[in-house]
């Protein structure tokens, strides 16, 4: 009965092992077609402002999400523990649970507004300096909108997945 069951659950792993390696394999061949028809629609030149523009839009995004997601994610859940480990009751729990967030949004939101103003202000020089390319420029300072709204979905995200 015991081998019965382990060779189900060693078959249910091959299984789901091939299955995920079929879809992985789909994907990257969507991804290497898609990629083609833009390079076709739009041109390689484009494809490669396109290329620079977001390795310098990643870098932005990576200071403004800064471990904030993490960071929710331990803090809520800790609480949260905390709190059904002291027995306190629904809204107390809640009322902690938001000063948590509270500083979590605060921390986000301090810090996607300062990688976005710092690839706003600084796109002028990464364009024509860095990137040699002016061309980068409006590209940039769009992008650098959205970096404070980033910051604050992955606080957010944090929170519900420390929920869960």
């Amino acid at each position: 009965m015991n081998d019965r069951k382990k060779l189900s659950r060693t078959g249910a792993y091959l299984i789901n092992a091939v299955l995920l390696s079929a879809v992985t394999v789909a994907m990257r061949a969507v991804s290497v077609g898609f990629s083609a028809y833009v390079s076709r629609k739009i041109g390689s030149e484009a494809v490669g402002l396109f290329s620079l523009v977001m390795s310098i839009y990643a870098l932005g995004l990576t200071l403004a999400t800064s471990g904030v997601n993490l960071a929710a994610v331990r803090m809520v859940s800790e609480r949260k523990a905390l709190c059904a480990a002291s027995g306190l009751d629904e809204r107390q729990t809640g009322a902690a649970l938001k000063a948590e967030m509270r500083g979590c949004i605060k921390y986000s939101l301090f810090f996607g507004f300062f990688a976005g103003a710092l690839v706003f202000i600084l796109s002028d020089v990464i364009g024509i300096v860095v990137l040699c390319d002016a061309r980068t420029v409006p590209s940039l300072k769009i992008l650098s909108l959205s970096l404070p709204a980033i910051a604050l979905c992955s606080a957010l995200s944090g929170y519900f997945t420390g929920m869960r």
